[in-house]
């Protein structure tokens, strides 16, 4: 869908006392120099900088670009549709702070924290042999995703397992720990209230609850909105 063409930025960085003055755009540049927007929205990219393609369609193989001002990255589709992939960034700066690396993975460096953020898709990963003792298909569901207040982690269990749950930034420090228990099979709902094992509210953002059953590991992006 994106073919060989060029996709630059056309930022507005004026408000952050930045020289570039553009008009808040993507452009694509074809092989003959031809130039055409592609997606104009000044409210969403006035920010934009760095931009990086999904190449092995990881994430939807999308578009993916720094937001300087709002300190976010956004995923862009072919047709143009725009959202917030991404929050809570210290600070993004420079027009390579983001890229995607040979595990399909988006690499985010954080300049003003200062640290590289790699960004995984939820996936299951397994250091045991399937057994006949595991039947069933482990499971995670988050509602609501993006969530204001409480979001419900809802896991089936196949067998009675060893269960771990736990929720982690962006950087994989561990924000609470909200089951650590032998639990029986069946479905279980676990609430994140977004506040850390202090009791304190966490910054919204990102983060990722990690769920991990006898072995098995499987992780599930959750949105905190305030």
């Amino acid at each position: 869908a994106w073919g060989s063409d060029l996709f630059v930025s056309d930022a507005n960085l004026t408000s952050i006392g930045g020289s570039a003055d553009g008009a808040g755009r993507i452009c694509r540049v074809t092989s003959a120099g031809v130039v055409s927007t592609f997606v104009l929205n000044a409210a969403m990219l006035n920010g934009v900088t760095a931009l990086a393609f999904d190449p092995g369609g990881t994430f939807g193989g999308n578009l993916f670009a720094a937001d300087l001002i709002n300190k976010r990255i956004l995923q862009i589709t072919s047709a143009g549709a725009i959202s917030v992939f991404a929050t809570g960034f210290a600070g993004l700066k420079g027009p390579q702070c983001i890229a995607f690396g040979p595990d399909g993975a988006l690499y985010v460096a954080d300049a003003a924290s200062p640290q590289v953020i790699r960004i995984a898709r939820a996936v299951l990963t397994t250091d045991v042999a399937a057994g006949p003792a595991r039947r069933g298909t482990l499971e995670l569901a988050a509602a609501p995703n993006p969530f204001v207040g409480a979001v419900a982690l809802r896991f089936t269990l196949p067998v009675r397992s060893e269960v771990r749950l736990e929720i982690v930034d962006v950087t994989g420090r561990r924000v609470r720990l909200l089951e650590a228990e032998s639990l029986d099979a069946g479905v279980r709902t676990v609430q994140w209230d977004g506040r850390d094992a202090s009791g304190l509210p966490s910054p919204a953002g990102l983060y990722f609850a990690r769920l991990s059953v006898d072995g098995e590991r499987l992780v599930k992006r959750v949105a905190l909105a305030r």
